[in-house]
């Protein structure tokens, strides 16, 4: 179920339900939504500072 998921190789569907968030499980209570906000700003965060910025082509 999970490998057709972009993002998810090693990813096991272990029980429900089953939290993805770019790629990454999370594995925190689910009845902490403090916790759980921080997963998700964790997250974004590593992911737009791990982007690259496009390298410019020059014009011919």
């Amino acid at each position: 179920a999970v490998e057709e998921i972009p993002d998810t190789e090693g990813v096991q569907l272990t029980g429900t339900p089953l939290v993805l968030v770019n790629g990454s499980v999370y594995v925190g209570a689910l009845d902490d939504p403090k916790e759980f906000a921080q997963f998700v700003l964790t997250i974004d965060s590593d992911a737009y500072y791990q982007t690259l910025s496009p390298t410019p082509t020059p014009t011919p």
